[in-house]
Formats: structure tokens, C-alpha cells, sequence
């Protein structure tokens, strides 16, 4: 097999020429600075977090510390993100994490991010004020947005902003028994709990009796959710609905009181003419064939006409 003369691959591209075949690159010889070139060429073509990592890993071995600051403050005041902050802390000199540190918070929330992209931040940096000032200006639809880190947000706030608190608490319900998530009704009666409470700590009971009314309102088909609702709304438990044969007890009809045929007198049901549930559609049929219901035994079939050859 003849030995390969180059390993450079020739690209008609030209943000690619030069590019190494066969994986093959710069950095691996020990040449930081090629390396960074590479690296910063890379960045041109695609923003990634790998590259990100590499760019500040060259620049660190290359005494360029001040500048590896500088692109990730970049970075972070166009993503404030908990883990560009993250990494922020790690390059500043422990002596100026406290000026960085008050920088960078305050940069975060002038940037104008969402609340979903915050509230990661100011929970992990027990940034209390800061973020009820953010929850307060949000609406109640972007509230409905804000994320798997809500409920740690709720519960920061619940002693000190229970007005913030109760409006979390609140998105956090109404978006589970609005998209119909039947798995997760426990919480959201819990969080409909909690949201009361701040409500009438703050309150704010014109909020708690528009929330239970709505609630009422859209959702009083989800018999079990009602039921546990009204539970914690008014503190008493209602009785259950009675079902179809407690209604006829409670009319005082009896099982001789409903039509019979002469065929059904035992079974108390006519031979057609019944509405009957079908579990398998869910849904009401007729039925015309009670055979079985009255006890009565099934006919043998009739005895075939045709009978094999001899």
C-alpha cells in the first residue's frame, strides 16, 4: 500500500482548505498558538460549547487570562444563563468574584432574557428581591412558561413575596389541569393549596375567589380533581354523587316497577329494546339479545341439511 504523501484534504469550500484527513490536528504537536487559530476558525463557522471550552482552555495556556474573561462576559451578557455564569465565576480571580459577581447579576436581569433563562440564575444565587421584581413584571401567560425550576422559585418567595408566590403557584396549577394532565392532579390541588394561602397572607382575596371561580368554572367535568379542590377551597368534603340505582332507591322504584316480557319475568329486563354500555367504545348501544340475562338456556342449532357423502 504506498505511503500517503499529504494529509490535507483539498476542499473546494474555501472556509475549509487545509482542513487534516484523517483527524489530524494542530494542537495535538504541543503548538497552542496553531491550535487557537484552529480553534478560532472553528468559531466562525459554529458557535459551540466544545469549541467555547477549547477557545478558553488555549487562551488560559497562553498567559491570555484577561482575554478569556472578556469572551465569556460576552457570552453571558447575550445569554444569561446559569451555566455561562457558572463559568464566569470560574475564570475571575477569587479576589473580584464579589464585583463580578454583582456585575453580572445586575447585567442579567438589564438584559431583558426571559424568566425561563433567569430563574435558574437568581434561585441559585438566592437573588430574593431580584426575582420577585422579574415575576412581577411578567404576565400571567409568560408565568405559565417559566420552566422545570419554578416550584424552587415559588418556594423561595412564599415567605417574604407571597403575592409573587401566590401568582407562581397559581401559573403552576393552571397548567396542569389546563393541558389535562390526570397524572399530576395530586400537585396541582396542592399547589391551588398553597397559592390560596398567599393569596390571603398578601391579601389578596378578590385573586383567591377569582381563581377558584375560574377553576369551578372550566374544570367541573374532572369529578375527582373537583372534588379534592373543593377540599382545600372550603375546607369541608362534598358528598359523592349518587350513582343510577341509588337515584331509583332513593325515587322509590323497585326492580318490578320496569316493563317485563313474557320471556323475562325472572330477569326483569325486556328482550330488546335496552340501552347497554359497551366497554370497548365507550359509548351506548342497543341490544337485542338477553338470552343469557334471563337464564335461559341457548337452543341447539338446528341440525344441518347437508350431510357428507357416503
Amino acid at each position: 500500500m504506498p505511503a500517503r504523501t499529504s494529509r490535507w484534504r483539498n476542499d473546494p469550500r474555501p472556509d475549509r482548505q487545509g482542513l487534516p484527513r484523517d483527524g489530524h490536528h494542530p494542537g495535538r504537536e504541543g503548538r497552542p498558538a496553531a491550535a487557537l487559530t484552529w480553534t478560532e476558525r472553528g468559531l466562525g463557522i459554529e458557535t459551540s460549547y466544545d469549541l467555547r471550552a477549547k477557545h478558553r482552555e488555549l487562551l488560559t495556556v497562553l498567559d491570555r487570562h484577561d482575554e478569556a474573561i472578556q469572551n465569556e462576559w460576552s457570552h453571558f451578557t447575550q445569554v444569561p444563563a446559569i451555566c455561562s455564569y457558572q463559568t464566569l465565576m470560574e475564570l475571575v480571580p477569587e479576589t473580584a468574584r464579589a464585583t463580578w459577581y454583582d456585575r453580572a447579576i445586575e447585567a442579567a436581569v438589564q438584559s431583558g432574557a426571559s424568566l425561563s433563562a433567569l430563574l435558574p440564575l437568581l434561585v441559585d444565587t438566592e437573588e430574593t428581591a431580584r426575582l420577585a421584581c422579574v415575576t412581577g413584571q411578567c404576565t400571567d401567560d409568560h408565568l405559565s412558561r417559566t420552566g422545570y425550576r419554578t416550584v424552587e422559585a415559588a418556594e423561595a418567595l412564599d415567605e417574604s413575596y407571597p403575592e409573587q408566590a401566590a401568582r407562581l403557584w397559581r401559573a403552576l396549577g393552571l397548567g396542569i389541569v389546563n393541558t389535562g394532565k390526570s397524572k399530576q392532579y395530586t400537585a396541582a390541588v396542592e399547589y391551588f393549596g398553597r397559592a390560596k394561602r398567599c393569596f390571603a397572607v398578601a391579601g389578596l382575596l378578590d385573586c383567591r375567589d377569582q381563581l377558584a371561580g375560574q377553576v369551578r368554572a372550566n374544570h367541573y367535568r374532572k369529578v375527582g380533581f373537583i372534588r379534592e379542590f373543593e377540599k382545600v377551597v372550603t375546607g369541608v368534603t362534598p358528598e359523592p354523587e349518587p350513582s343510577f340505582p341509588g337515584k331509583a332507591r332513593a325515587a322509590g322504584l323497585r326492580r318490578n316497577d320496569f316493563p317485563r316480557s313474557r320471556r323475562t319475568r325472572r330477569a326483569g329486563v325486556p328482550v330488546s329494546g335496552i340501552m347497554v354500555e359497551c366497554p370497548m367504545t365507550n359509548c351506548w348501544n342497543v341490544s337485542a339479545s338477553f338470552a343469557l340475562a334471563d337464564g335461559l338456556r341457548r337452543r341447539s342449532p338446528a341440525p344441518s341439511r347437508c350431510r357428507p357423502r357416503l
